[in-house]
């Protein structure tokens, strides 16, 4: 009896030990987590990091609804070798749509749009289009090979820095008239909401000064000009005449001249078109 009763406490040690060890062993033997790539989605902030560093680049173009671009993560960028040697370079992801200003600059009109810089900036690789895994192995190899050769060419495009509403509003009108052109018509019909806004907001506050202006607005030949002009003219107060932006040429024509004759009637100091007034430091008051 008395050696069952010492083989107990053994028995019980050597069942604690095995459990231990199964709770402990599968945490050990868990493989380390694979590399992942990881993106700049700043274009400005990518491209100083990479002048800093002194390292090259790669540009990744995208857009939310690119399926194409989704494949590229899950058999691309997913993999473990070419996370690894895309770790020597700075990797920027560019949304189209986000940052319309970086795919102009670079004509990126066919998605997914894998570009490589080398170390002086210039563009080593350009290709469009899913580029599967074995193919993009040998991209991002002659892009590792070459990115420290100088080639005296192609460089990358200028990229205009991000600008506010407000900047964009007094480019657009210095530009606008060095050429000649009604500045404050572009700016109404402006791609970014925000810069509609800051214009409409502009010639509100600059009251009838811009009469002339939003009334040349209603003979645009551009639909969208032509609704901004009729609607500010609204906001201001002034309709001497029904118009329909989306009547026929002709309607709109006739429509249009009654327009012209009702501001051709108003005082010589209004029949010019002015500028917005410009941004004041001082804080704006509730009229």
């Amino acid at each position: 009896m008395f050696p069952v009763v010492a083989e107990r406490p053994r028995r019980l040690a050597a069942r604690v030990a095995f459990l231990c060890a199964i709770a402990v062993c599968p945490v050990l033997a868990q493989p380390k987590a694979a590399p992942s790539v990881l993106w700049f989605n700043s274009y400005d902030e990518g491209i100083a990091a990479a002048k800093s560093e002194g390292k090259p680049v790669l540009i990744d173009f995208v857009a939310e609804w690119c399926v194409w671009c989704k494949k590229m993560d899950e058999d691309v960028y997913s993999n473990r070798e070419i996370a690894q040697g895309l770790a020597e370079f700075v990797c920027i992801r560019v949304d189209v749509e986000k940052d319309p200003r970086v795919a102009l600059a670079y004509d990126a009109g066919t998605l997914p749009r894998t570009l490589f810089l080398n170390i002086h900036g210039e563009v080593t690789i350009d290709q469009s289009g899913f580029l599967p895994l074995e193919v993009f192995q040998d991209v991002l190899a002659e892009a590792r090979a070459g990115a420290r050769t100088k080639l005296n060419a192609n460089a990358a495009p200028a990229v205009k820095p991000i600008e506010t509403p407000a900047q964009t509003f007094e480019r657009t009108l210095h530009e606008a008239a060095a050429q000649g052109k009604d500045g404050l018509l572009e700016l109404l019909s402006h791609p970014e909401p925000a810069v509609r806004a800051e214009a409409e907001r502009r010639i509100a506050a600059g009251g009838d000064s811009a009469i002339p202006a939003l009334v040349r607005g209603l003979s645009d030949t551009y639909l969208g000009t032509r609704i901004a002009s009729l609607r500010m003219l609204e906001t201001l107060g002034v309709k001497p005449a029904p118009f329909d932006p989306w009547a026929p040429r002709e309607t709109r024509a006739t429509a249009a001249a009654e327009w012209e004759r009702w501001l051709a009637s108003r005082p010589a100091k209004t029949a010019e078109a002015e500028a917005p007034p410009a941004e004041s430091n001082s804080p704006a008051t509730s009229p």
